[in-house]
């Protein structure tokens, strides 16, 4: 098991989250194996575990069917520390699991296409968990950051965006609730001082950068221009 994995997760509690997320009492788990899901400095609000499960179930008259299935478990950081400790003070992650679980659930029924992964188990405990269907299976990868994307793809994701606000627009107006429900951003007066001290630095960071940019206009990184 990879280091830093919680105790908990282990064969008998991944064996209870398949026979829910299955729906079938006959699944049994066989091992399971967990390695990262992203390279190191990919997430920095989270630490992602692919769990690839082994098990068993009885289908009709074949007993012991072997099968595998991968999984995510999407944890606020785990060790402890800064990182941490300034996570959980600004509750990012409780408004992912609410946006997980409930908004984007509504969106989805709305637009009869999934805006997400399947959520299969939250676990309420620290740290906060999110179990989800794995979406490398299907096929679905992360761009390069450092590449970006070409047109083609690009223009899916402008058009996938367009969908998801048309939906979120379309939520509130049904259930006004929604918007109240996540009205505290990255500039709120309700986050920690350290807050505003990473994004200053964030973007000073960035504007040094700019300036070694070549191709990129002063009045975009000059803001006394």
């Amino acid at each position: 098991m990879a280091q830093g994995i919680p105790s908990w997760l282990n064969i008998d509690f991944t064996e209870r989250i398949l026979r829910l997320a299955e729906d079938d009492s006959t699944v049994q788990v066989i091992d399971i194996f967990t390695k990262p899901a992203t390279a190191k400095g990919d997430n920095y609000t989270s630490d992602m575990i692919r769990v690839t499960v082994e098990f068993t179930r009885n289908q009709g008259v074949k007993k012991g069917v072997n099968e595998k299935k991968s999984l995510i478990f999407k944890f606020e950081p785990i060790e402890g520390g800064t990182r941490q400790e300034l996570i959980q003070k600004i509750q990012i992650f409780d408004t992912e699991i609410s946006m997980m679980t409930v908004t984007l659930k509504k969106m989805s029924d709305m637009l009869g296409t999934r805006l997400c992964a399947r959520v299969y188990h939250v676990r309420m405990e620290r740290p906060l968990c999110l179990i989800m269907e794995d979406l490398a299976v299907e096929g679905f990868r992360m761009a390069d950051r450092q590449a970006g994307l070409d047109l083609t793809h690009s223009m899916i994701a402008i058009k996938g965006l367009a969908r998801l606000h048309a939906a979120s627009v379309a939520l509130c107006e049904k259930e006004p609730k929604h918007k109240g429900m996540y009205r505290k951003g990255f500039f709120s007066d309700e986050y920690p001082e350290e807050m505003f001290q990473f994004i200053t630095y964030a973007g000073q960071g960035l504007i040094a950068a700019m300036e070694g940019w070549e191709d990129v206009d002063k009045r975009y990184y000059d803001y006394e221009a």
